[in-house]
């Protein structure tokens, strides 16, 4: 499933959303299908992501408390948001799994809102 980031330009509010699950991945890993992450880090995360997937759900992406580790040495990694616990996690779980990121681009946003509307 296409996705958009904050590298994009998309900003999400997170407040009112919580742990939806985790999943098992490295940080290069991250970095490689999200890009680089937020700069708007809070004091119990070392790297956040926030994603928007095309259908609407929202995630964001974050290590939780691992004062001991570098994020190069995390591989259990918090899926937060206000949507379904099960969809949040598998969405992400299938985007670390596919072999080329599915980076929703202004065009294909356009293409999808056109479906949508027909």
């Amino acid at each position: 499933m296409k996705f958009r980031t904050h590298n994009q330009g998309f900003e999400m509010n997170i407040s009112g959303g919580s742990l939806r699950g985790y999943v098992d991945t490295t940080y290069h890993r991250l970095v490689e299908v999200f890009g680089p992450p937020s700069e708007s880090y809070c004091d119990k995360s070392k790297a956040e992501w926030y994603v928007e997937f095309e259908d609407g759900t929202q995630v964001d992406i974050y290590d939780y408390k691992e004062y001991d580790k570098s994020v190069e040495e995390i591989t259990c990694w918090h899926v937060g948001g206000k949507a379904d616990k099960e969809l949040s996690v598998k969405l992400v779980a299938e985007s670390l799994a596919a072999r080329e990121p599915q980076i929703l681009t202004e065009s294909s946003q356009g293409a999808q809102e056109a479906l949508d509307n027909s």
